[in-house]
């Protein structure tokens, strides 16, 4: 948003600021390393839907190469962050545990911080919807 000249925080002050990249940052190591996690770590959802997903617009050989590499750099992001070393069920609870932060902040209203969205907004929906409309052969995230 900010790469089109355009601002979503312009109402917020310093504070209120500052707590929205603290959640953006809480967003982004839990959900999207989770996302990470269960798509190209827990072996049922890679054999199911990651690998066919990823490698379906691809001709073979090709599309197994390209899974192989996507796996390898996954799984190097996640061992330098400690997430290969955790279970499946940890990995949901980190969920849990983030969506029950975000729900607390958001309390009542429609929006994080004040009468309109902001980038956290945009964010938290991105990954809520990314986790409801794809189809995992475990869907405790729903």
């Amino acid at each position: 948003v900010n790469t089109k000249g355009v601002s979503l925080t312009t109402s917020l002050d310093v504070g209120q600021k500052s707590d929205m990249r603290a959640y953006m940052s809480l967003v982004a190591n839990v959900l999207g390393n989770s996302e990470l996690y269960i798509s190209w770590v827990d072996q049922v959802t890679l054999d199911e839907v990651t690998r066919p997903r990823h490698g379906s617009v691809h001709p073979w050989p090709l599309s197994l190469i390209l899974n192989w590499q996507k796996k390898n750099a996954v799984h190097k992001r996640l061992s330098a962050l400690g997430w290969t070393n955790k279970s499946v069920e940890e990995v949901y609870n980190e969920i849990d545990n983030c969506c029950r932060a975000l729900s607390e902040r958001l309390e009542n209203s429609q929006y994080f911080f004040g009468a309109r969205p902001t980038e956290l907004d945009a964010l938290v929906f991105g990954h809520i919807f990314s986790i409801l409309t794809t189809p995992l052969p475990d869907n405790r995230a729903k």
